[in-house]
């Protein structure tokens, strides 16, 4: 592998950056807020959205895939393309079970990789790493950051680490705006884009302040 290209991954951030020290302040902020984290840490300890969608009937499973999409992905405006991604959605998920199961060993409840990316690529044996986000993704860009800061180490090989942000999209910015992944992605791979092609990509830099959000200042 020369190059390795995220498409808003999950598991890259440890739990010490500021977006979620903030999180579990909100969390233990009151008793409601903790009994409703409660009742989500066992259900996801213990089932999985595919679990959850077979439990109840192909008719209303479907219906909840639809609706999901046609409020989440306003992107996506024709029937057409709403039913195709429907259909692969709701198929990916009914049908029996295999890699879903293995969500919990691989995340703790909180969304936080047990083993995080940020601390695993910087031994990587790869030239470069790029990261893509949508612009109201729900994965924390803080981990694409914290990578790139681990990566500056000029004693030590490490890959190249860049990331760019796709705008008007969140994490599943390949179907949100496709035209703005499948340019990044020509860009990541060392090919060429236009700048009209380029227009809905933002190049993204750690910043002096970067390091104290992600927990890695000194």
């Amino acid at each position: 592998v020369e190059r390795l290209i995220l498409l808003s991954p999950v598991g890259v951030n440890d739990d010490a950056g500021k977006y979620h020290k903030e999180r579990k302040e909100r969390i233990q902020s009151s008793f409601r807020s903790r009994i409703m984290y409660g009742i989500y840490e066992g259900l996801f300890n213990n089932s999985t959205p595919g679990v959850l969608l077979r439990s109840i009937g192909a008719s209303r499973s479907y219906s909840w895939v639809l609706g999901y999409i046609q409020r989440r992905l306003p992107e996506i405006d024709t029937i057409e393309e709403q039913t195709a991604v429907a259909d692969y959605l709701f198929h990916s998920n009914t049908l029996p079970g295999s890699g879903e199961y293995g969500i919990q060993r691989v995340l703790k409840a909180d969304i936080i990789a047990k083993r995080p990316l940020q601390n695993r690529i910087p031994k990587l044996q790869v030239d470069k790493v790029s990261f893509l986000y949508g612009s109201h993704d729900w994965m924390d860009i803080n981990g694409g950051i914290a990578t790139q800061l681990l990566c500056t180490d000029p004693q030590k090989k490490m890959p190249d680490v860049d990331m760019h942000i796709v705008d008007k999209a969140g994490h599943l910015l390949m179907l949100q705006n496709w035209q703005a992944v499948n340019a990044g992605i020509i860009q990541a791979g060392g090919g060429s884009i236009t700048k009209q092609e380029s227009q809905d990509l933002k190049l993204v830099k750690p910043t002096a302040q970067s390091a104290t959000d992600v927990g890695l200042a000194a």
